[in-house]
């Protein structure tokens, strides 16, 4: 009996471009979880169903001379492999929009401040579900640093609205979701994680003025005349000296 060995990626950061655009494609079609995955194994993979019943599914492959089966519970075990597509999205590489380059996919080569803003619509977006704040924050990091000033993200918007999809505008909310993903695991103290809601606990919006405000008042230690320069500094380099100081903070506190 010959061997097929099956291969696909491990995490969003592998995916191509069509492979990405697929994903979001079946999010968009409404596919569950369970679908989503089967799906994206047989995409992935590149088998392809020649019969089956409801026991037993049969598979071709390019180089494979035979057809060669797998049991229903078989299908599902690979196909949880790839139960990451529905929820570790850190690492999307996001694509152009309107002809507009996206920041680092981290958001390494952003300001502090183009970090703030995309964060603050990001936010409105989750509470509202105003399409006008999704594409606010994607206006913001489809701005380079050396030439990024707020006032441009009314013109970028303007731009990017007339050849954006639904799809793109999908890939760069999923996008957001797992940078804030990567920067929960990256710096622990500063984004910890919240315990799970009991179902009647209210959904409260935050106040991003305020948690904004109290980031800056840690990083200029109350000195209103270092703001701009925080501001102007690499995201990177602000949230390390938060996390840094947050983790002091815990520490005496402990």
């Amino acid at each position: 009996m010959s061997v097929v060995e099956l291969t696909a990626p491990t995490h969003y950061g592998e995916l191509t471009d069509n492979q990405l655009r697929f994903v979001v494609n079946l999010k968009l079609a409404g596919n569950d979880e369970a679908d989503l995955w089967r799906k994206c194994l047989i995409k992935f993979t590149g088998i392809q169903p020649a019969a089956g019943d409801d026991d037993c599914y049969y598979f071709t492959k390019k180089g494979v001379k035979e057809i060669f089966s797998l049991k229903l519970e078989e299908l599902n075990y690979f196909a949880k492999q790839l139960s990451w597509l529905t929820k570790d999205y850190s690492g999307i590489n996001p694509p152009r929009i309107a002809g507009l380059k996206p920041v680092d996919n981290l958001l390494r080569d952003t300001l502090f401040e183009q970090y703030l803003e995309a964060e603050n619509y990001y936010e409105a977006y989750i509470f509202t579900q105003e399409e006008e704040n999704l594409m606010l924050m994607i206006a913001i990091l489809y701005q380079q640093a050396d030439r990024y000033h707020s006032r441009n993200n009314e013109k970028i918007l303007r731009r990017i609205r007339k050849r954006i999809t639904p799809m793109e505008q999908l890939i760069c909310f999923m996008w957001m979701l797992g940078v804030k993903q990567h920067f929960a695991e990256k710096w622990k103290y500063l984004f910890p994680r919240q315990g799970k809601k009991n179902d009647d606990d209210e959904t409260v919006i935050p106040d991003m003025e305020k948690i904004v405000r109290g980031q800056m008042r840690m990083l200029t230690n109350g000195d209103v005349t270092k703001e701009e320069k925080v501001l102007k500094s690499q995201t990177w380099s602000a949230l390390d000296e938060l996390n840094e100081q947050c983790r002091e903070m815990a520490t005496k506190k402990s």
